[in-house]
């Protein structure tokens, strides 16, 4: 990995319901700042995957990046449409971000969950980790199978 970017990666922490299950959170905090997000902001590399990127590809500031911070920040100030949650740990923003992949003709949206979350020293963090899959609705699925021939 080169030099410049091993301080992007932090130690895995606890947040949410528990420890994360990432090996590593990448650091996004510079972008996020510049964005109008004065926290400490991290990544899982899952979430940039699901982008088809790595999270060396981060220090060049994406586009899909300042996509999926602008979305959040104006999710979180309540200016867009998000599902809110409070746990224990954090508050939970579930947000859908919609960005132009390079190739494709129209966007793709990302389903993501945004945690806020603080510590006894007064540390807030913001750490963007995917979403998980919707649930299938069993009615439609049944439905499907009720009108099937055995």
């Amino acid at each position: 990995m080169h030099p410049a970017l091993e301080h992007n990666l932090t130690p895995p922490r606890t947040t949410l319901n528990g420890p994360m299950k990432t090996a590593h959170l990448v650091n996004i905090s510079p972008l996020a700042r510049r964005l109008g997000i004065p926290i400490h902001t991290a990544i899982t590399p899952e979430l940039i995957a699901c982008y088809g990127q790595s999270p060396r590809s981060v220090a060049h500031q994406p586009a899909w990046l300042r996509d999926l911070l602008w979305t959040a920040r104006r999710a979180m100030a309540g200016l867009l449409p998000c599902r809110r949650e409070s746990t224990d740990a954090a508050e939970l923003y579930h947000i859908e971000c919609s960005t132009f992949f390079s190739g494709r003709p129209e966007p793709e949206s990302i389903r993501c969950c945004v945690a806020l979350s603080g510590d006894e020293e007064g540390d807030v963090r913001l750490v963007f980790r995917l979403a998980p899959p919707r649930p299938q609705h069993l009615a439609n699925r049944n439905l499907g199978n009720k009108n099937r021939k055995s």
